[in-house]
């Protein structure tokens, strides 16, 4: 019994270090995406977005293009984001052949009336076992069930956050 403990603690540490190595990945890819709207590389935005959007969109081409005008009226409206900060991705759920993730996102902009800062999320989604995830804003995510649901079937115990301001 002396020598299992010591053997299921390694186990145990094998098995959480895999969750923080993909959780580390997550954040920095998300990170990536976030640091990459200030800085107008849409490419990078786009690359990063769930693909049914992209497709949605007409395209990567057209993706880039429509979420450039969008920004620089948002602008133009006096909304511009200032800072995008990542939090901790939360529990990992797979349903069929899906892993999703849901990831903190606390996002500052300047508005018309002052900054504004917002607590968010976005989902990640990886249809190849965590090798590629592509995220999803959370405000544009459909409620399950709806005829213009883009997402796969969804675990029943992956829970969205609210959105505050």
């Amino acid at each position: 019994m002396k020598h299992l403990i010591p053997f299921l603690l390694l186990v145990s540490l094998v098995g959480c270090g895999g969750d923080r190595t993909q959780s580390n990945r997550v954040k920095a890819l998300a990170q990536k995406m976030a640091d990459a709207a200030p800085k107008k590389d849409y490419a990078s935005v786009i690359d990063l977005t769930y693909d049914p959007i992209v497709e949605g969109m007409g395209g990567r081409e057209q993706a880039i293009k429509k979420i450039e005008k969008s920004l620089a009226k948002s602008k133009e409206l006096g909304f511009e984001i200032l800072s995008t900060t990542i939090g901790a991705p939360g529990e990992f759920h797979v349903e069929g052949a899906n892993t999703f993730v849901v990831v903190p996102m606390t996002m500052e902009m300047t508005a018309p009336y002052g900054k504004s800062v917002t607590e968010t999320f976005i989902l990640g989604v990886s249809s190849d076992g965590g090798k590629t995830w592509k995220f999803i804003n959370g405000a544009s995510i459909p409620k399950e069930g709806d005829p213009n649901d883009f997402l796969p079937k969804r675990p029943p115990n992956l829970v969205f956050p609210e959105i505050s301001e």
